[in-house]
């Protein structure tokens, strides 16, 4: 993906995603899931409740 994006090295990538966003390509992946994990259990509960 980097390399589409014009950034040779991988490094390279993630320091300028980590300068953008505050968080590492890694730690923001960790975020998405995390949040996708807690709104699909909230759904399963409200339905399970009716």
């Amino acid at each position: 993906m980097g390399i589409k994006l014009g950034y040779d090295y991988q490094s390279h990538l993630c320091t300028a995603f980590k300068r953008k966003y505050g968080v590492s390509p890694i730690e923001y992946r960790a975020m998405q899931h995390a949040s996708s994990c807690f709104t699909q259990h909230n759904v399963q509960k409200y339905y399970i409740k009716r």
